[in-house]
């Protein structure tokens, strides 16, 4: 389950260099030590505030979608040419995550995704929910590849499944929360628009933490 054991090096890693040295590169934190770092809490909530955003879209977008009179037909086919068009997202900001900080590319990424939630919270026409499309799919994926990317650069592969698992009790109060949320305020203003507004500030949020978030030290004990 690692390189490693069949004498490989991981993805990247020049043969140059011995295994050893590989491993001093890499963070490697303890289950422990990872909680006890501000970086697994600041991902965390920066995590769950974005999957509350994108879980709240996957739920609501198509009622609200035909509610500002867009043909069901065409609101669901937006919806399901999210996940096609996101793999821009993940193919691209995966590679772009090898080359430059991970850090910045999130916070570019929760930006355009803020950008998107403002998009279509005033959409009433086709185009602008090509344009919706067109900002939020490619941020949807790339968020997506970014997560477990950073994560391996800021924790280690030693214990990266529980460490996720950890994360994951945190993200999923987002998952949750996020149609929730929508769904509330359509019951009681008859609108998704204050949702998504909310929405948009939620991912600013996002990124205070995502800037704030620095990969951890090794030796936390």
């Amino acid at each position: 389950h690692r390189p490693e054991q069949y004498g490989y090096l991981p993805d990247g890693a020049s043969p140059v260099h011995t295994t050893d040295q590989e491993t001093i590169q890499e963070n490697n934190l303890t289950i422990r030590s990872a909680l006890k770092s501000r970086a697994f809490w600041f991902l965390s909530l920066a995590f769950g505030l974005r999957v509350m955003v994108t879980g709240g879209m996957a739920i609501h977008l198509i009622p609200f979608l035909v509610d500002r009179g867009i043909q069901p037909e065409l609101a669901a086919l937006g919806l399901g040419s999210v996940a096609t068009v996101s793999v821009l997202g993940r193919l691209g900001f995966g590679w772009l995550g090898d080359v430059w900080d991970k850090r910045y590319l999130i916070a570019i990424l929760l930006g355009s995704l803020s950008l998107s939630m403002v998009i279509v919270a005033t959409t009433t026409s086709t185009w602008q929910l090509f344009l919706f499309l067109v900002v939020y799919a490619p941020s949807y994926g790339g968020l997506a590849a970014m997560m477990h990317a950073v994560r391996a650069d800021y924790f280690g592969r030693l214990n990266f499944g529980a460490i996720m698992g950890l994360m994951s009790v945190i993200t999923t109060l987002g998952t949750v929360t996020g149609p929730l949320f929508a769904g509330y305020v359509f019951d009681t203003t008859g609108s998704y628009q204050t949702a998504f507004f909310v929405f948009a500030g939620t991912n600013m949020m996002a990124i205070i933490l995502i800037l704030a978030c620095k990969r951890p030290n090794s030796t936390i004990s």
